[in-house]
């Protein structure tokens, strides 16, 4: 049932073999004796490449690509019961950044996120099975990328893309946009970008202007310009202090919810200048011992004066606020797939306990019920 729904909505043939590879059952189109012959080449080796497996690899998830006379297909080895079955997709054109060749027979052209799309007919993708084939499509996608010759200008445009889309969000305070692009897409590195040959030192400039870029729509967002340009200061200090391209991502998402915290805050029309301040001042000391009386000294104003003014302005008391706040950054760094230990230190809380404690409080379940609702990938050291 799964295989017909899948020809009619792909408009692919799609056809699944046993292991001596007889055929099981088969959909197809009206091809043509080139992609007929196309169709017959990859199931040649993807067969061959099954037969090569361990049954223990089998079972753990087969996922393979191949391109025959120009054309993508794409392969899963499945278990039902004790025995294996390959199925075959395809002929298709893979949208992988490369610059497609012109083709006689009109194809369709699916996507990475297509594919893992694919899986998740066959297998719930919060099942074991279903996580670990969309880990293999994650593998293959790399393998297959490193074959790709470079092309400088779809690099040049993924990244204006990817900048546009973030800097809208910034603008308008979308936190959950922003979650969503700093999470699903990563700067590539054009070649046209190259003033050495230090990687490390060219993603820093890349940084450093995507940075600007997030200073300005915050600005743009209702900021206020003397205060962001000390942020942006600040984070452009923490870029240069970055020993390895994987801290300069996170930097990058750190700053990107940051800029996109402050403009949201700034767009609360409910909140007075000196109750975004207070929200400012939070959100910048989130790691550290944040107390009432260091920010009323700092507005000027007695604690009493300034307890009122939140109780009145946000409805519950400061530490209330504070953890709210604090509840609110954590979940974006639970996106992260880091340790929930080193998630409760990065917003503030003494210990593991005492953050799942108040977590559990405001969202009614465990940072690790959470990530699971979320289908967040939980690090193996918690695991």
């Amino acid at each position: 049932m799964a295989l017909n729904k899948l020809f009619l909505l792909s408009g692919v043939d799609v056809a699944l073999f046993s292991w001596s590879g007889e055929s099981v059952i088969q959909y197809h189109r009206k091809n043509g004796p080139a992609l007929d012959e196309a169709f017959k080449q990859a199931f040649a080796s993807a067969l061959e490449k099954m037969r090569k497996m361990t049954a223990a690899d089998l079972s753990s998830g087969c996922v393979s690509l191949y391109k025959k006379q120009g054309y993508s297909f794409f392969s899963l080895v499945a278990a039902v019961g004790e025995e294996f079955f390959l199925l075959l997709f395809g002929p298709f054109i893979l949208d992988d950044g490369q610059e497609g060749a012109v083709h006689s027979v009109s194809l369709r052209h699916f996507s990475w996120g297509d594919l893992e799309t694919i899986m998740s007919m066959f297998y719930p993708a919060s099942s074991s099975q279903g996580t670990a084939y969309v880990s293999r499509i994650s593998d293959q996608k790399s393998e297959w990328e490193a074959g790709v010759p470079y092309n400088d200008k779809l690099a040049i445009l993924h990244n204006a893309q990817t900048e546009y889309a973030l800097m809208e969000a910034i603008c308008c305070g979308d936190l959950e946009g922003i979650r969503k692009i700093v999470l699903h897409n990563s700067f590539m590195e054009p070649l046209h970008y190259h003033p050495c040959n230090d990687v490390l030192r060219n993603m820093k400039n890349i940084s450093l202007s995507i940075n600007t870029l997030c200073y300005h729509a915050a600005c743009e967002g209702g900021c206020p310009t003397v205060y962001m340009r000390s942020m942006a200061a600040r984070f452009a200090e923490q870029i240069e202090h970055c020993h390895t391209t994987e801290d300069l991502a996170n930097l990058r998402r750190d700053f990107a919810l940051f800029y996109g915290e402050k403009v949201a805050a700034m767009k609360n029309g409910k909140y007075s200048m000196q109750m975004r301040s207070v929200v400012f001042y939070i959100h910048d000391h989130m790691a550290e011992n944040i107390r009432l009386s260091d920010i009323a000294e700092i507005l000027s104003v007695s604690t009493g004066a300034l307890s009122r003014r939140i109780n009145r302005e946000y409805g519950d008391s400061f530490s209330a606020l504070v953890n709210n706040l604090r509840i609110q950054r954590a979940c974006q760094y639970l996106n992260l797939a880091i340790p929930v230990s080193a998630v409760a230190e990065r917003v503030g809380y003494k210990s593991s306990s005492q953050f799942c404690r108040h977590f559990r409080g405001i969202k009614k379940m465990t940072p690790t019920e959470w990530r699971e609702q979320n289908h967040i990938d939980i690090p193996q050291a918690e695991s």
